[in-house]
């Protein structure tokens, strides 16, 4: 299981957590949802509003800004089947974000970082039954390290 992270020249923040804590998160998501855990590999990208905005336009023609994108792997998988994808995570509107809705950052960015990889995994919100299955696994993930639900004030 591997994070392979990347942060922007525009986004060095102290703020930013090192590898070592989405590699954790990764693994406690893959437990979770009893995945196995061996040689898989993502590759996390932190950026500003700028290049969020700018991919969220290219690859969902949305023209603002978006918190996190999720970019699985097009690979055969026979060959790759242990690439997941990207993510994408614009680390300024998730610092707005937590500041607005009066959650802790890195709680926050906990969520967005569990729900990209969901994501990656093949989890989708495009039907009401799949969001609650997906939202389930969010919250119950968040909980193994005292996370509050982020859908209880919503």
């Amino acid at each position: 299981m591997l994070i392979e992270l990347q942060i922007a020249d525009e986004c060095h923040s102290q703020e930013i957590p090192d590898v070592a804590w989405f590699n954790e998160w990764f693994e406690i998501v893959l437990d979770e949802i009893g995945c196995l855990r061996e040689s898989l590999e993502v590759s996390v990208r932190i950026c500003g509003i700028e290049e969020s905005r700018s991919l969220n336009r290219n690859y969902r023609s949305i023209d603002k800004p978006t918190n996190v994108l999720s970019f699985p792997a097009e690979l055969e998988a026979e060959q790759f089947s242990y690439v997941l994808g990207d993510l994408v995570i614009c680390w300024d509107l998730l610092i707005a974000e937590s500041r607005d809705q009066h959650k802790a950052l890195l709680d926050h960015a906990s969520h967005l970082f569990i729900h990209g990889l969901l994501h990656l995994l093949g989890y989708t919100h495009e039907e009401d039954a799949l969001a609650s299955q997906m939202e389930r696994v969010e919250v119950e993930t968040l909980a193994r390290r005292n996370v509050s639900d982020p859908y209880g004030d919503c």
